[in-house]
């Protein structure tokens, strides 16, 4: 495909591909995949996208846009990237640059988190006039698409459309607004501008922390004995519900299907203290780092946990010696 639009400063990769059909008058989504793709299987995926070497390719010519500069620019692999282990990591990436079969939301834990993706397209009106300002046209913005912080940063509520990205697998919506019916505004809690920060500085991070499941479960541990939530071996999940409560608030952690319960054995909380087995997410981990450690910078709390070294315990059997 011949002038392929270069991508705008956090669109995301939909949005781009969306554009492409706009300029080159391209009606049909099958004849849009043909275009840029090569073939017509390619599901249309807002947020961890497939595919993406051919997108690239479109973009070879100007020699910018490689690869893995669109992974971490234009998708919100970055929201993920930094709290799965490095394999997982990687794997999700050389999938993201072909064809995942929906494996990649799968093993970053996004099908099965309590924190869900985003399901409506949805804006904020006055960002978009602020695009179509300098760059005569709006698109999708990346911004608006975190999971469980349907807000602007700097403009507060979104408009949430009653279209969804799901109303047709194959087809890259451009963002047209006259194409689209309003459903409601977003509810926006002080919290969330906290929360939307520390995002900002997630998606900004030069590289992808490599931190381990153990180095985790570690860095917990340490956070809960160095703050007094220890007795022995033993946390103090109760007190620590606690304190999560105090900071957050009750209405907070239930909008955002994150609150627990005293007695809860198996809640998100008592389980990111505890041996981790698999990843948390992002907003979970965050919710962590800010009720302990809020005047931490985001990289110095990942370099720390990059330097723990587990121990590991190696049993033996009686009468035996190392």
């Amino acid at each position: 495909m011949h002038n392929f639009p270069l991508p705008h400063p956090d669109e995301l990769l939909y949005s781009t591909i969306a554009r492409a059909g706009i300029y080159h008058g391209i009606t049909s989504p099958k004849h849009l995949l043909d275009e840029v793709f090569g073939h017509r299987s390619v599901i249309a995926t807002l947020d961890l996208p497939s595919h993406i070497k051919n997108v690239a390719y479109q973009l070879k010519n100007t020699k910018q846009y490689p690869i893995e500069y669109l992974i971490k620019q234009h998708t919100l692999f970055p929201l993920y990237a930094s709290f799965i282990q490095p394999q997982i990591r990687n794997k999700a990436i050389e999938l993201m640059k072909n064809k995942t079969n929906g494996a990649v939301h799968t093993m970053l834990g996004v099908t099965a988190s309590r924190v869900k993706a985003i399901q409506n397209f949805q804006v904020c009106r006055k960002c978009i006039e602020m695009q179509i300002q300098t760059y005569g046209e709006a698109f999708w913005k990346r911004d608006w698409f975190i999971p469980n912080l349907p807000i602007c940063l700097d403009h507060g509520p979104l408009t949430i459309y009653k279209e969804k990205p799901s109303d047709s697998r194959h087809h890259f919506q451009p963002l047209i607004e006259s194409n689209f019916s309003i459903e409601s505004f977003s509810s926006v809690f002080p919290q969330d501008f906290i929360m939307s920060y520390q995002v900002q500085k997630l998606f900004k991070l030069s590289s992808y922390p490599s931190i381990s499941y153990e180095q985790w479960s570690h860095f917990y541990h340490g956070l809960a004995h160095d703050f007094g939530y220890t007795r022995g071996k033993h946390i103090k999940h109760d007190e620590i519900l606690s304190l999560v409560l105090q900071h957050w608030g009750k209405e907070y952690l239930q909008t955002k299907n994150l609150l627990c319960h005293q007695g809860e054995e198996n809640s998100w909380l008592k389980n990111i203290f505890r041996k981790h087995r698999k990843s948390f997410s992002f907003f979970e981990h965050l919710l962590i780092h800010l009720t302990f450690t809020p005047k931490e910078k985001l990289e110095d709390i990942f370099h720390y946990v990059q330097k723990i070294q587990p121990v590991f315990i190696v049993k033996t059997k009686p009468n035996e010696t190392l």
